[in-house]
């Protein structure tokens, strides 16, 4: 067989590697150049000011939300409703 021919069909078990992909194209394999930054590897130290974060606008103090009492009664309510109204929806399309 020839080389110009050969795809993956030909062979279904074969693992194509970058490389061989490359050959396969006729493509000059790229070479890897090293780092793109110059240095030791050291990176800059930076120093975020914890204090400055948490002065969001607003009173100071965290929201509370509705508490688990009430968003598990909103929950009930939601599923007897949804319940219900699929009783109902049932009922009239058998009728």
């Amino acid at each position: 067989m020839n080389d110009d021919s050969r795809h993956a069909a030909d062979d279904p078990t074969a693992v194509w590697t970058d490389e061989s992909i490359q050959e396969a194209l006729g493509e000059v394999p790229v070479s890897d150049s090293g780092p793109a930054t110059e240095g030791a590897g050291q990176s800059k130290k930076v120093s975020v000011d914890l204090a400055m974060l948490s002065d969001a606008p607003g009173d100071g103090e965290p929201h509370k939300g509705l508490g688990p009492v009430a968003t598990w009664s909103i929950t009930l309510v939601i599923a007897v409703v949804v319940g219900v109204g699929m009783f109902m929806l049932i009922r009239a399309l058998r009728g």
